[in-house]
């Protein structure tokens, strides 16, 4: 479901305060995401990030320009595809 047209896009302080700190020294560094909810903006392309999925945390090497304007946790799945029965059994 995706956030209110009304309501401006949701993205921490904290995490902002973050990237620029980098940005501004230069590093494309690597930071960890909690909130899957927060916006990409473009200040995070080059950057990588991990974002927890409830489990563990999932790696993204590089954030593209065409991540930017979606959802952090649209690149994080929290659910395997199950298979039914194995596949050294036949």
């Amino acid at each position: 479901m995706t956030r209110s047209l009304k309501k401006t896009p949701f993205i921490s302080k904290r995490l902002l305060v973050k990237v620029q700190r980098l940005t501004n020294e230069d590093k494309h560094g690597n930071f960890k995401i909690y909130q899957r909810s927060q916006i990409i903006y473009p200040i995070f392309v080059g950057h990588s990030a991990e974002i927890y999925n409830g489990h563990k945390f999932t790696k993204i090497k590089s954030i593209s320009l065409e991540m930017v304007g979606k959802c952090f946790g649209e690149f994080a799945p929290t659910r395997k595809s199950g298979l039914h029965g194995a596949t050294g059994k036949r």
